[in-house]
Order: structure tokens, then C-alpha cells, then sequence
């Protein structure tokens, strides 16, 4: 809910925003052009210099005649825009035509060199104003209607692009390990795949479940595969979470829960909240009732289990978002007394956190796993504190971005709390914030761990739990003590802040669509499987270190797979330094016990300075010096700078 806003506060607020992310815009592609050889006023550039100049000093202009009642009510006058009903279906032509400007201007008239993020936030801006206007005149929604819809479709319109935007057949990898997850998902089913039986991944198990799933209709293509991660598991999972807590809120309008659920959409992949660990959110939102304390308790018990064979840092997340759920839901005055209030939540706790370490040995055992270390190479990983702050990672910072991202609902908590703090029972205000705190404090954590810092999923626990308390808390559907508190009436200008925020990473999603040259990909196949056919014919073995997805679906033939040394596995193994892993894969390399091995192309630099240079040093110290040492390239592909190695004759000796 929300305080009814007039024309006036909703237009200060538009210029209000407009003036600052033009200032931005202006500023950040100044000092983008200023680094680059071009003419700052004779050329493309000149138009957007201006363009921003005008829309600032327009928009300072306007806030200050709206302050002032200088425009009179020009602004108010715009309340009665409607269109006549022909006109209301051919508004909606340019409405949609105008979401294709901010992709148009960032790919085409400035070709990806349109410079950071506000920029193009700029032209966003401004081309909403005139699709809002489109919406009302089409819907006669209110100002702030039309504004949360065309804002949000348009969000959840990005990051559903982005998730199927890396739907091809390109069979190599898109990305660094893409398509190492989908070889980790054959594992499910390795014997009728490979003919073996092939130990488990120690990581991501429920990840690799969900990914398991298409491979069980035989014969589908990688592309098939692709699109299930994206359309079933990243974008229907994130749906289906977005749906089942609008559902507990009970909104009263169509329109609203539309709305919520939207925001839900994008607030959730904005860190991205993986879809397998979103699997215990769905658990507990439609599993838990107050008034059915059994099935509340498999819910916990369910979706804690689902979290042991997840990873460690959510086996306390079912149960700390279901004793949310109780402290939101029920006043302490319904319980006889506090201990009795309690009780619930940390029987929950207990139980669920046993759940989890349940389900966490369950897998170990069938896993088929016999380097136990493995599950424990996260909790010997070193920490890069440093990625806390702004760094070549992440140069928005972990603690800054979790901070951006979290203060427009710590704002709209604290406008709802506001001088109702006493309708809430201490108990539970202090119990939600120390839930949060734990959780803020253990993501921070994880997130230092070398491997990750990239972006804020490691803040997944906390992000979710506090998108439910505020979420909770703006719907007014958080249960006083006693009467009616009105939590939701949270000022407009805060509303706003809470819908663009999680707009900043779908806009930066804008781009083009994942392509791959199908020619040479083919070529690049026919020369690798040239050049392991013989070697497999005469018994050699051939280690895939990268691009095992080529085994899974048959685009290499009649090579028997590798199970150990697999890109992602070694990674974890140089970057944890696992030394009894090490020397074992050091042996295999001294002896020569590949005839070839298939990797990405190998060096030994270091790197400082750098995006994931630590991760990239370790590599090269523990992983691609001791393979160059006793391999040499014979066979370069273009496709992902692909190489066969094959074992070197002479020099070995000198290897450590």
C-alpha cells in the first residue's frame, strides 16, 4: 500500500529524479568521452551533451515552478488525460515501439559504447515519461499505476531476455563453466550416458538435480537444455516464488498483485537468488500455515533437507524465514506466554538445521564421492575481504551494492514503522532484526570467498528475508498486537526509490542476442574429433578438462569419458589448495597418463590489478604451469580458444 499521491507530488518527484540521474548521466559520459579520441561537440556525442543539459535544466525548472505553484495546475489538468476507445488500442502501438529505444540507442547509434550505467538510465528516463503517458491516456490508470507498470513490465521484459538470450546451439561453452553445469547434470544419469558410473558433483547438488531433469527424454540437443535452465528453472522457479508469496498476502487488487509479483520477479534475479536454493523459499510460502503446525513442520523439514544438499550457507534458511513468517503473522498477545510464542521458531531451528545436516550426509553417501574433502573445500577457501569494497570483480562493491540495493526497503520499513514501533511487540522487531542480521553478516562472508564477489547472489539468504518482512510490512498485512496499525502507508517519493532499484542490473541486461559462428564451430568439431580418434582407437585416454558437454551430446563420438580433472573441479581444488587432490592430478601428469588433454589455452601469467586475478593466479600456479611443464599444444581451435595438449618427450625432468 501507499499514501494516495496527488499530481503534484508525483511530477516533483519525476523532475525531482530526472535533474539528479541527468546531472549523472552528463557527468559520466563526460569523463567517458573525455577519455576517448573523439570530438566532444562535432559528433553523435553532441546530441546526447545537449540532450542531458536540457532535461536537467528543464527538470530543475519544473520542480521548482511545482513547488512554488508558479505552473498553476497545468499538471493537475493531466489528471483527466483518457483517449476515446480507438484511440486507447493504437496508443499501445507506440507504447511497446518506445521499450526498443533504450536497446536501439545503447547497441545501434552508440554501438556498446554508450558509457556506464546512467546514460542509458537517462534514456530510459525520459522514453518512460512517454509511454506513461500512453498507459494513462490508454488505461486511465492513476500517475503512480501507470508508472509501476510501465516500469516493471519493461524490467521483467529485460530480464527475461537476458535469461533466453543465452538460448543456442552453440555447442562450446558461452561463458567460463556454462556449460561444465550441464555436464554435471549428466552425472544423474552417467551410466546410460557413458556407459560408467560417475561420481556426483560435491557441490550445487540440487543444481544438478533440477538440471538432470530434460536429460531423462533422451536425445535432446544442448540447446534444449539451455532453454530449460532459462524459461523452466531460472524464469519459471523465480514466477512461481514471485506468485506463491503474493498469494500468502492475500492483495486485494488484481492490479496490485501484479505489481508485487512483478517487483518480486526482478528483485529476485537482480542478485541473482539461484532458482535451486529459491526451491526452499517455494517450500516454506506454500508449505507453512500457522494453523496447520504438522504440515508447517514437513514444510521446514523438507525444504531444510533440500538446503543440506545445497550448500552450507543455507541450512538455516528455512527455518529462519518460516519463524519470519510466524513473527510477522502472529502477535505475541495470541500466545500464553513468550516462551510458549517462541517455542515454534526454535523448535524449527533446531529440527531444520538437523534436516539440513541430514540431507547434507544423505548425498555425501550417494554421491559416490571418495575425496571427502571436496564438501569442504569452501570452508578452506581463502577470504578476499577486499571484494567488499569497489574492485575490478565488482566495481560497485559488495557492501556498497548490498547497501544500494537494500536501502529503498529499509527506508519503506522505517516510514512504516514510524510511530507504530508499539504495536509491535519488542519480542519480534528485535527477533526480525537479529534473524536479518545473522544472515547479512553470513552472506558477507561467503561473498569474500575466493570464486565469487562478481555480483550479490552470495547475499541471496538476506535479500530474500528482507524482500518478505518489506514486503509484508507495505501490503499491511504484518499483524499487530491489537487494533489496526496501517504499516503501509509508506511515502510515494520511497516507493519509486523501491521500484528502480532493482532496475539497475535488467537495464545493463540490454544487448544482443548470444550468436556463435555455426561454420567454424562445426569445423573446430571435425578437427578435434580428428585428432582424438586415433588416440582413442589405440586405448589412449583423452582428458576433457573443458567443453565435456561435446561427450554428452555426441558432438565427439567414441570417446570414453575422463570422470576426474573436470574445469570447475580443479578450479576448486588450486583455488582451496586441496594438496592430496593436487599431487594426485600431478601424478597423472608426470606419468603421462593422458594421451591428450583438451583445454581451454593455457598460460602462466600473473595477473594483479585485475578482474578474478587471484582466481586466475591460482589456476596458473597449481593447474596450467604443472600441465605446460609436461604437455605441449599440437591442435589450436578458434571456438573458445580451445588447444590439445599432448605429453611432451624431452624436458620433463625439470618439471617440480
Amino acid at each position: 500500500m501507499m499514501k494516495p499521491i496527488s499530481s503534484k507530488t508525483f511530477w516533483q518527484t519525476w523532475f525531482g529524479l530526472g535533474f539528479l540521474i541527468g546531472l549523472a548521466a552528463f557527468v559520466q559520459t563526460f569523463v567517458r568521452v573525455s577519455a576517448m579520441d573523439v570530438s566532444l561537440w562535432h559528433s553523435k556525442w553532441t546530441i546526447l551533451f545537449l540532450a542531458c543539459l536540457i532535461t536537467i535544466m528543464v527538470s530543475a525548472f519544473l520542480f521548482y515552478a511545482l513547488q512554488t505553484g508558479k505552473l498553476g495546475n497545468f499538471f493537475q489538468r493531466l489528471d483527466s488525460l483518457k483517449f476515446n476507445s480507438a484511440w486507447r488500442v493504437l496508443a499501445f502501438l507506440p507504447l511497446l515501439a518506445l521499450a526498443f529505444v533504450p536497446p536501439f540507442v545503447k547497441l545501434v547509434v552508440f554501438g556498446k559504447t554508450l558509457p556506464g550505467f546512467f546514460p542509458l538510465f537517462w534514456v530510459f528516463w525520459w522514453i518512460s515519461l512517454l509511454q506513461i503517458l500512453l498507459w494513462k491516456g490508454s488505461t486511465s490508470s492513476s500517475w503512480a499505476g501507470s508508472f509501476a507498470s510501465v516500469v516493471l513490465i519493461q524490467a521483467v521484459s529485460y530480464q527475461i531476455y537476458a535469461n533466453l538470450s543465452l538460448v543456442n546451439a552453440d555447442p562450446f561453452s558461452i561463458s567460463y563453466s556454462e556449460t561444465s553445469r550441464f555436464y554435471y547434470g549428466s552425472l544423474w544419469v552417467s551410466q546410460s550416458l557413458y556407459g560408467i558410473k560417475v561420481p556426483l558433483s560435491p557441490w550445487h547438488a540440487t543444481r544438478y538435480i533440477l538440471m538432470a531433469i530434460p536429460y531423462l527424454i533422451h536425445g535432446l540437443p544442448l540447446w534444449a537444455h539451455r532453454l530449460w535452465q532459462a524459461l523452466f528453472l531460472w524464469i519459471g522457479i523465480t514466477a512461481l516464488s514471485s506468485w506463491l508469496l503474493v498469494r500468502r498476502l492475500h492483495l486485494g487488487g488484481k492490479a496490485l498483485a501484479l505489481w508485487v509479483a512483478g517487483w518480486s520477479f526482478i528483485y529476485l534475479l537482480q542478485g541473482p537468488v539461484y532458482y535451486y536454493l529459491q526451491v526452499c523459499v517455494i517450500l516454506v510460502l506454500w508449505g507453512v500455515e500457522l494453523k496447520h503446525p504438522w504440515r508447517s513442520l514437513i514444510a521446514v523439514l523438507v525444504a531444510s533437507f533440500w538446503a543440506g544438499m545445497s550448500g552450507v550457507n543455507w541450512y538455516p534458511v528455512p527455518a529462519a524465514l518460516a519463524a519470519a513468517l510466524v513473527l510477522l503473522e502472529q502477535p505475541v498477545s495470541e500466545a500464553k506466554n513468550i516462551f510458549q510464542y517462541l517455542a515454534k521458531p526454535l523448535a524449527w531451528g533446531v529440527l531444520g538445521l538437523l534436516s539440513a545436516l541430514a540431507g547434507q550426509q544423505f548425498y555425501v553417501h550417494i554421491s559416490g564421492v571418495q575425496d571427502l574433502s571436496a564438501f569442504r573445500s569452501s570452508l578452506s577457501s581463502p577470504l578476499l575481504w577486499n571484494r567488499l569494497l569497489p574492485s575490478p570483480a565488482f566495481p560497485l562493491g559488495i557492501l556498497p551494492g548490498i547497501i544500494l540495493l537494500s536501502l529503498p526497503l529499509w527506508l519503506g520499513l522505517w516510514f512504516a514503522l514510524r510511530g507504530r514501533l508499539a504495536s509491535l511487540h519488542p519480542l519480534r522487531v528485535i527477533s526480525l532484526g537479529l534473524i536479518l542480521l545473522v544472515l547479512f553478516v553470513g552472506c558477507l562472508a561467503v561473498s569474500v570467498k575466493i570464486g565469487g564477489g562478481a555480483d550479490l547472489h552470495d547475499m541471496d539468504a538476506y535479500e530474500v528475508l528482507l524482500m518478505v518482512i518489506a514486503v509484508y510490512f507495505f501490503a499491511d498485512r504484518v499483524r499487530p498486537e491489537s487494533g489496526r496499525a496501517d504499516w503501509g502507508l509508506i511515502p510515494w517519493p520511497v516507493l519509486v526509490l523501491a521500484l528502480l532499484m532493482p532496475f539497475v542490473f535488467p537495464l545493463d541486461y540490454v544487448g544482443q542476442w548470444a550468436a556463435y559462428n555455426p561454420r567454424q564451430s562445426q569445423a573446430d568439431i571435425k578437427a578435434l574429433q580428428a585428432a582424438v580418434a586415433p588416440v582413442t582407437a589405440q586405448g589412449g585416454q583423452v582428458l576433457f578438462i573443458s567443453e565435456r558437454q561435446l561427450l554428452a551430446f555426441d558432438s565427439i563420438r567414441a570417446v570414453p569419458l575422463v570422470p576426474d580433472d573436470e574445469l570447475v573441479a580443479l578450479m576448486e581444488i588450486a583455488m582451496s589448495h586441496n594438496t592430496p587432490a593436487l599431487s594426485a592430478f600431478y601424478s597423472d601428469l608426470h606419468r603421462h597418463r593422458f594421451a591428450l588433454i583438451v583445454s581451454r589455452k593455457l598460460n602462466t601469467g600473473v595477473k594483479t590489478g585485475e578482474a578474478f586475478s587471484e582466481e586466475n593466479n591460482a589456476w596458473n600456479q597449481y593447474i596450467a604451469a604443472p600441465i605446460l611443464c609436461e604437455y605441449q599444444p599440437v591442435l589450436g581451435l578458434q571456438s573458445n580458444n580451445l588447444q590439445v595438449y599432448a605429453p611432451r618427450t624431452v624436458g620433463t625432468e625439470s618439471c617440480p
